[in-house]
C-alpha cells in the first residue's frame, strides 16, 4: 500500500506490509479509522493517546506483534522520546508518524527535541 499526502510541502508515505507507523492522538475517530485501515494492509501500528482506555478498541482483535498502544502526551518531548524507544524496541523502526487529529504528518524532528 502506498499513500502520499501533502502538508506544507512535506510528504509522508504510509508504507508497505510490515512497516511501522505511529499514529498520535489515535483516540480520535480519524486516528481509529486510519489505524484499522493500516492494519488491514499489514502495516504494524503504534497508537498513542493521553489515556489508555480509548486505545482498547484498536487493540481488540489484533495481535500484539501488529499493534501497540501507549498512553502518552506526545507534545511532551520526554514522553515522545519514550514512545519512540518503546515502540521501536518492540515493533521495529518507525517509518511514518501521523497525527490522528487531522491525518497530517507529525514533525519527526520533534522526536529528538
Amino acid at each position: 500500500m502506498s499513500r502520499t499526502d501533502d502538508m506544507h510541502n512535506r510528504r509522508w508515505t504510509a508504507t508497505e506490509r510490515g512497516d511501522v507507523v505511529l499514529i498520535t492522538h489515535a483516540d480520535s475517530d480519524e486516528g481509529y479509522r486510519l489505524a484499522l485501515r493500516l492494519l488491514t494492509y499489514g502495516v504494524r501500528v503504534v497508537v498513542t493517546a493521553p489515556t489508555p482506555a480509548p486505545l482498547a478498541r484498536i487493540l481488540h482483535g489484533n495481535k500484539n506483534s501488529e499493534v501497540m498502544a501507549i498512553a502518552a502526551d506526545v507534545d511532551d518531548s520526554g514522553q515522545r522520546a519514550r514512545v519512540f524507544e518503546r515502540a521501536e524496541a518492540r515493533l521495529g523502526r518507525i517509518v511514518a508518524v501521523v497525527d490522528g487529529n487531522d491525518l497530517r504528518p507529525f514533525d519527526m524532528h520533534q522526536r529528538a527535541a
